[in-house]
């Protein structure tokens, strides 16, 4: 199976509903790919996927004894309705005078991740808590905070900061194909392969790097120009998808 096909297994299974987790466990058990939860993510974050499936729920009829346990709660709640419509009211009215909103998760990504992450950066909680954070090539999460901080952050924090975590993601993800094919990534297949290697040709990388490229094993490595710059993180994003639309192009499995 090629990546074009791999891809559209993955794109199919998250529109049809199925979490990233499933995927990953379908990967390897239909198809004998293995990828970790980051690296599956971060594909998919490329992928045309109708990303609002995955957060519809599907609502369970209540059994009968809970139900009319339900009813007898909201009718014992019925008394304090109006108290709490009028508080909410109240304010909602201090909001609108003080012009201030409940303070936002705010993020940043490190242009080069932390030793030993795939990536990192820093974080205000909207608890207004404060650190830098991790993401290790397993998916896993981590924060580095203080070593005085006298604070937690809440799970209502950790869920705020992996929501806008995926939308960063996806939106870099975006941002990255579109500067990918601006016309400064330029790739191309050379028609004799190098002996030892199963595909190679030549880059010259949106900084201006350039060299040629080579996979190996399912490796890739580069061997570059002398007197070339080292190709930036960004290049190499640019690099893989170029490649992948170049191989499309030329008819290549």
């Amino acid at each position: 199976m090629d990546n074009q096909e791999r891809d559209r297994f993955i794109w199919e299974k998250l529109n049809s509903g199925m979490s990233l987790s499933d995927v990953q466990h379908a990967l390897s058990e239909e198809l004998g790919i293995r990828m970790t939860y980051l690296d599956l993510r971060m594909l998919a974050a490329t992928l045309p996927v109708e990303w609002e499936k995955q957060d519809k729920k599907v609502a369970k009829p209540a059994p009968v004894e809970e139900k009319m346990q339900a009813e007898e709660v909201d009718e014992a709640e019925n008394d304090e309705v109006e108290d709490d419509a009028e508080t909410e009211e109240e304010d909602a009215e201090l909001e609108e005078e003080d012009g201030d909103e409940l303070p936002d998760t705010v993020l940043t990504l490190d242009d080069t991740p932390m030793p030993g992450a795939a990536l990192s950066g820093t974080v205000r909680f909207m608890s207004g808590i404060s650190c830098g954070w991790f993401m290790d090539r397993m998916g896993r999460l981590g924060f580095n905070l203080p070593e005085d901080a006298k604070e937690q952050p809440t799970d209502d924090d950790v869920q705020a900061f992996q929501v806008e975590l995926q939308k960063m993601i996806q939106k870099r993800a975006a941002e990255m194909r579109k500067a990918a094919f601006d016309g400064t990534t330029k790739v191309d297949i050379s028609p004799i392969t190098r002996p030892g290697c199963d595909l190679n040709g030549t880059v010259t990388f949106s900084s201006g790097a350039k060299g040629e490229w080579m996979v190996a094993q399912g490796k890739l490595d580069f061997d570059l120009e002398e007197g070339s710059s080292q190709p930036t993180r960004d290049d190499f994003e640019k690099f893989r998808l170029v490649l992948a639309e170049t191989m499309r192009s030329k008819g290549y499995r």
